[in-house]
């Protein structure tokens, strides 16, 4: 299952990528908020050659973190002050899940489900409890 979520991690991180870059071309888009978007998403492309070995404190993930904030505020603040447009429900929804929260929020979920899950071959356990109840009589 990892290397299929690190497959869709990539396609999803250059769609995310190639839309930064489009919008940077679109006159009414806010470039900054847009080229921080994009330095954000190509930090986390920058986590893929790790993945799904990612370690918490490396520089790289701490890094990671930080742009999600940074982008997650940028976002929201050019939004709620915005004075020149004034966004919709779904303008403001669209944006945050496609350009701020998708591919962070990948990462996270795809992370949780490449644990390693305990093999069982369904067959009952080789101890029993009565063979531990008697051990707790000897002392």
């Amino acid at each position: 299952h990892g290397q299929t979520a690190k497959k869709t991690l990539k396609i999803t991180l250059f769609g995310v990528i190639a839309l930064h870059v489009l919008l940077l071309f679109d006159r009414d888009t806010p470039t900054l908020q847009v080229l921080v978007g994009l330095v954000a998403h190509l930090i986390y492309l920058a986590l893929l050659p790790q993945f799904p070995f990612v370690h918490i404190r490396s520089p790289i993930a701490i890094c990671s973190a930080l742009a999600a904030v940074v982008n997650h505020f940028s976002w929201f603040l050019h939004l709620l002050l915005s004075d020149t447009y004034i966004y919709t429900y779904s303008e403001v929804g669209g944006i945050f899940v496609v350009c701020v929260w998708l591919c962070p929020l990948a990462f996270i979920v795809s992370l949780s489900s490449t644990e390693p899950l305990p093999i069982t071959s369904g067959a009952a356990p080789t101890t029993s409890l009565a063979a531990d109840d008697d051990d707790d009589d000897d002392e």
